[in-house]
């Protein structure tokens, strides 16, 4: 399963930037940052998951840059949601930067509940939607994905 998400995970953020090519040009190690329901905070289990990503985070190329996908299931309301993909995704940036990784290198992309990994009814918990996909991606890449995604929607995955 973590291959599959792995797979979702780049061919989310070429999506998201519109930027075409091939999908090596993204650098993804899948890590997946799990939430319990109607939280923000990161676990025990998650916080490990992130000290190793801000550690191969030091290994990399200059100029590379970390994108949060952040998440949410069907429990709750659309708003509601929203936000808490947005605290979700804040908390891991706020964690990486007190781990090394510069802020401006850092986007967070709150999906909420309309781009679930697994579709589920409304009201379903589902864990796998209660997430934060955090990748890497060379910079001169990110920075037209970041002006394509901030002139249209992304589109759903």
């Amino acid at each position: 399963m973590l291959k599959m998400f792995r797979i979702l995970g780049c061919a989310a953020a070429l999506a998201v930037g519109g930027w075409g090519g091939p999908a090596r040009a993204c650098i993804d190690l899948g890590t997946l940052i799990h939430f319990a329901p109607g939280s923000a905070a990161v676990s025990r289990e998650s916080a490990a998951a992130l000290d190793r990503f801000a550690a191969d985070y030091q290994r990399q190329p200059a100029r590379t840059n970390v994108t949060l996908l952040a998440r949410a299931d069907r429990t709750g309301s659309a708003l509601g949601n929203q936000r808490l993909s947005r605290r979700r995704g804040e908390a891991v940036r706020t964690y990486l930067m007190a781990r090394g990784v510069p802020h401006d290198r850092i986007r967070v992309v709150a999906w909420g509940e309309p781009r679930l990994l697994v579709d589920t009814p409304d009201g379903v918990a589902e864990r796998s939607n209660r997430l934060v996909q955090a990748f890497f991606e060379p910079a001169p890449l990110a920075a037209a994905r970041i002006a394509a995604s901030d002139a249209r929607p992304a589109p759903t995955c």
